[in-house]
């Protein structure tokens, strides 16, 4: 990096490298000092210190572009380096690798590609997504959405930008996700204790980074029964789209013309929609609550969640990324037959590598270690799985025989939810979803705990499990019904009845229902490939019936 910026290190200062280790290193923790930790280091001003590389203007913009890019580079080459280091099998398919005469564990496992624990990455976009969904599902449709825009005039950065005469608000991005990361915080600590629209049962929120524009939250928020809005003239008491009395409120007045009114348009926009005769025809104000502009003096566009059937799309809105496109041209090659019906590679690493856009702003935000989610109550993932069928994680190495000896490796939360209904006959009313009211799951130990504090409980969320799956996707509709099961077979029982196939149970008269009087087509997207000789009006093929479904 010094010599790719050599106006901001004159003196040919030397960058990051992997031999640099923390002086005073923090206890049980690695000495070693990250790509990450150098650049956070090098982004914090220091008193009666002057910086160069602070000062650069837009030179020290595109800076911290590169440094976080690197960071991310290194990321990404971390997982694309150590998807065969550790591999990740079903148990039983280590039973029969085993009865095959495979002894090691590099001849058996599946490829790992980017996975949900990589920040930004579309899979982690679609855990949030998930767990938002789970929130919904315990507290009902949210009630306000609200999209909390950073202000570049806030006095906090106007006070610290005046010892820099020379320089632009936008050429301290640093500066602005520092100030932007309290400001949202703030709000959230503001809806919970002044509670403006009544008490707050739950919330979440998304920082998104606009290509040329400023950091922004988008924060959707549950309130409890008795505050919910029940009649469209109570709207008016949280949400107003009005333009202020200047003499009456001069404050109101004036967040409201210089922040929520419709642009840009005029001579900024001559070229607007919205211009007509060279004035904007529309000078409609964006909806606003009160009391937040005037504590906040920034954009806060406050929107009324009701219809329900909007629900989804708020949620994937919130959870999209940064907007990306990506596109390939190719040139159509006559295969030969034995790789026709090869499965293409799919690299989701260069995929989202190639649809990637950074700005300094979001740079200045990873780089200082901020996170771009929060949701409120926590979301706890539960495992679900087939009997012998739990993912364990052993390296190439590794003794098969050991890895099925490891009964730790094989725990988890369903099987340990399992053992728990055996000898401990107090949760048995609640379902696998509804567990943690009671116990929470020590990560660790890798068993249930009894609850001891008075917390509002995490959220159970049982993983995303697609139709196609098969008896594992119907075992996870079991678990949404079945309550205190004390072993897999005790999942499949319905009134005291087993049932020969997990497809048998759950609603089946909505699945029947469905193939009877759905199209073919949908029921393929739904529950995967149907046998060859299943018709239109023959729902026995799809499964047999062996009791009077209620």
């Amino acid at each position: 990096m010094p010599l790719q910026y050599p106006l901001l290190f004159l003196h040919g200062e030397s960058g990051w490298s992997p031999d640099m280790h923390l002086r005073v290193a923090p206890s049980n923790k690695d000495t070693k000092l990250s790509i990450n930790m150098y650049y956070s280091y090098l982004l914090h001003d220091r008193f009666n210190v002057y910086t160069l590389l602070l000062n650069g203007g837009r030179l020290f913009q595109q800076f911290v572009v590169d440094a976080y890019v690197c960071i991310e580079q290194s990321r990404l080459d971390y997982y694309r380096k150590n998807q065969n280091t550790f591999r990740n099998e079903f148990l039983q398919g280590i039973h029969d690798a085993i009865q095959q005469g495979d002894l090691e564990g590099q001849s058996i496992g599946k490829r790992m590609i980017l996975p949900s624990s990589f920040v930004g990455g579309p899979r982690y976009m679609y855990k949030h997504y998930l767990d938002a969904l789970a929130i919904c599902r315990v507290h009902g449709n949210p009630q306000y959405f609200i999209t909390f825009t950073c202000n570049v005039k806030w006095p906090e950065i106007q006070r610290y930008m005046s010892k820099y005469p020379s320089l632009r608000p936008e050429d301290r991005p640093d500066s602005i996700a520092r100030v932007f990361q309290i400001k949202a915080k703030s709000l959230i600590a503001f809806l919970k204790t002044k509670r403006p629209f009544g008490e707050v049962a739950a919330d979440l929120y998304t920082i998104e980074f606009q290509k040329r524009g400023l950091p922004h939250c988008h924060l959707l928020f549950w309130v409890t029964e008795a505050c919910k809005i029940r009649s469209a003239a109570e709207v008016d008491n949280y949400i107003s789209a009005e333009i202020p009395d200047p003499e009456r409120e001069p404050d109101l007045y004036m967040v409201v013309s210089d922040l929520m009114i419709h642009g840009p348009c005029g001579l900024v926009r001559p070229d607007s929609p919205c211009m007509s005769d060279g004035s904007c025809s529309k000078k409609y104000v964006v909806p606003y609550n009160q009391t937040l502009s005037l504590h906040f003096m920034a954009h806060i566009n406050v929107e009324y969640c009701g219809w329900s059937l909007l629900i989804k799309y708020l949620f994937k809105y919130i959870s999209k990324g940064a907007d990306r496109i990506r596109y390939k041209v190719h040139k159509a090659v006559n295969a030969p037959d034995d790789t026709q019906n090869a499965q293409p590679y799919i690299d989701e690493i260069q995929n989202f590598v190639d649809g990637r856009f950074i700005c300094p702003h979001e740079a200045s935000w990873r780089i200082l270690n901020f996170p771009i989610h929060y949701r409120n109550p926590l979301v706890q993932v539960l495992s679900v799985h087939l009997e012998n069928m739990q993912n364990v994680t052993f390296k190439d190495n590794d003794q098969l025989d050991n890895v099925l000896e490891n009964s730790y490796a094989k725990q988890t939360t369903l099987t340990e939810w399992l053992r728990n209904n055996q000898i401990d006959a107090t949760g048995r009313h609640l379902r696998y979803v509804d567990y943690l009211l009671q116990d929470k799951w020590d990560l660790s130990a890798k068993v249930w705990i009894q609850r001891a504090s008075n917390k509002t409980p995490a959220i159970g969320r049982l993983i995303y499990v697609h139709p196609s799956s098969g008896e594992r996707f119907f075992l996870r509709m079991l678990l949404n019904h079945q309550r205190g099961c004390q072993s897999f077979k005790s999942i499949k029982t319905v009134h005291g009845d087993p049932v020969q196939r997990t497809v048998l149970h759950v609603k089946s008269w909505a699945y029947l229902k469905t193939i009877k009087n759905g199209p073919m087509h949908s029921m393929r997207l739904q529950y995967g490939p149907l046998p060859p000789n299943c018709t239109h009006y023959s729902p026995i093929c799809f499964c047999t019936v062996t009791y009077q479904i209620p």
